[in-house]
Parts: C-alpha cells; structure tokens; sequence
C-alpha cells in the first residue's frame, strides 16, 4: 500500500465514534477532515485505512479511552503497559506524564 502525503506519522491514532442512529465515523486524531464511515466500526476503519494507505495489521485498541459509544486505535506502535496507552501516570496527589513510554501512551 502506498501511504498518502499528510496521513499517518510513525504513531497515529484513529478515534471511531457511532452516532444516535448506529452509523459509525472514523478519522485519524490530527486530521478529523477526513473521516470515512460504515454500519460497524470496522468498516469505517478499514475504509480509513484503505484511504490512507496504512498496514491494517499494526493497529491495537487503545483501551484506555474507548468506551461504548467510541473507540481508538493506535497505528504504529504498541500500548504502553506501564500506563495502559493512556500516556498518563495517575498518583494519589498527582497525574504526570508516564515515565515507561514519556506522555505517547505507545512503545
């Protein structure tokens, strides 16, 4: 697959989201533009993907910040085990940037 100029940088996350009619959007973080959609997150995503000539094999859930109703992936690199793709160390009197993967949330 031959990737397009302005998409995907080493480490890009895809937010997929449904709206009130079940129809699901998914877009890449920094360019939301450019969204394709489908009856089922995969198929949104796999048309995303397709567009943006990205390898459908790197992607991984970034569980973290997905819930029912929204879903992200990360493309390009594995969640952080340290802070669970989050980016974020959460403390009892502090939140900062997570020491394992530096803020990214990926390795």
């Amino acid at each position: 697959m031959k990737r397009r100029k302005g998409f995907a940088a080493m480490t890009t996350h895809i937010i997929v989201e449904t709206d009130a009619i079940n129809h699901w959007t998914a877009w890449i973080e920094d360019n939301p533009c450019t969204a394709f959609g489908g009856d089922a997150p995969a198929v949104a995503v796999e048309r995303l993907l397709e567009f943006a000539g990205l390898d459908p094999m790197d992607i991984h859930a970034d569980c973290s910040r997905s819930s029912l109703t929204g879903q992200v992936f990360i493309h390009g690199g594995e969640p952080c085990s340290d802070c669970g793709g989050s980016g974020q160390y959460v403390g009892f009197n502090s939140v900062e940037d997570c020491h394992g993967c530096g803020g990214s949330g990926v390795v």
